[in-house]
């Protein structure tokens, strides 16, 4: 009978510590807030630039109307023949070269944004990848645990049932060390019909295995048995507890054996 252990925390049952989903969900919330905040900043600049391009472009319109209002009233239309007009088209025209460098600077600036945006949602999205994996993993785990126990539970139940009937033929059994169980034969030993032959079957890491045997059997003859009860889905001990019978029997000079039937 396989031992029950006293209950644990969830995470560490299953091989993944809360202080590690916590680092996850950590690193996720702080990349989360860089991203924001470059998404915020992103974005201000780009309205910025947007208002300081539109509100230079005004202030350009209205200094060339302006312009074409004075040269219209001087009679000074044709910009070509005049200086003054000349220099005023040159400063329009540096002031325009001004204004694209300015918006191809906040261009960049907002093109650069975008990647650092996108390698950070990268980052995100591979921790959060990683931490769903985790999570999956741990499910799969509990999944698991939670079908060995089942399964051990029923096994254990099966047997109690099958050995409850075998008891009137010599057959006992009870709880020993680490949720073992002990097994007792008697009559075998037809002169001494109440002398034990004992065994303990235990389980470890989800195989039984016999612990405990007296008088002594051939540790390869016992593994045999061991080996065909560990080959069965579900577990089969009928045939188990038929072979040690047999073993502890064939110990014994024939004259003082007798004959019990374990169907």
């Amino acid at each position: 009978m396989p031992p029950h252990a006293d209950e644990r925390n969830h995470d560490d049952e299953l091989g993944f510590s809360s202080s590690l989903l916590a680092h996850l969900a950590g690193s996720r919330d702080q990349l989360n807030e860089f991203v924001d905040r470059q998404k915020t900043r992103a974005d201000a600049a780009h309205k910025t630039n947007a208002v300081t391009v539109s509100s230079e472009q005004d202030e350009i319109e209205a200094l060339y109307q302006r312009l074409k209002a004075i040269q219209a009233e001087r009679g000074l239309l044709q910009a070509s023949s005049s200086s003054s007009s000349a220099a005023a088209a040159a400063g329009m025209a540096r002031r325009r070269a001004e204004l694209q460098e300015t918006q191809l600077e906040r261009e960049t600036e907002l093109t650069e944004l975008k990647r650092l945006h996108a390698e950070k949602q990268q980052e995100l999205d591979e921790i959060m990848n990683e931490e769903a994996a985790q999570r999956a993993r741990a499910e799969k785990a509990r999944h698991q645990k939670e079908e060995v126990e089942e399964m051990k539970q029923t096994t254990v139940d099966d047997l109690t049932k099958g050995i409850v009937n075998y008891k009137h033929l010599g057959l006992d059994f009870e709880k020993a060390a680490r949720g073992s169980l002990r097994f007792t034969f008697t009559l075998l030993d037809r002169e001494m019909p109440s002398r034990p032959f004992v065994f303990s079957l235990n389980v470890t890491e989800e195989l039984y295995e016999v612990e405990e045997c007296t008088p002594p059997l051939d540790p390869h003859t016992v593994q045999e048995l061991v080996d065909q009860l560990n080959s069965t889905e579900p577990a089969e001990f009928s045939p188990f507890i038929r072979g040690m019978r047999k073993y502890f029997s064939n110990g014994l000079p024939s004259y003082m054996t007798r004959s019990v039937s374990f169907a």
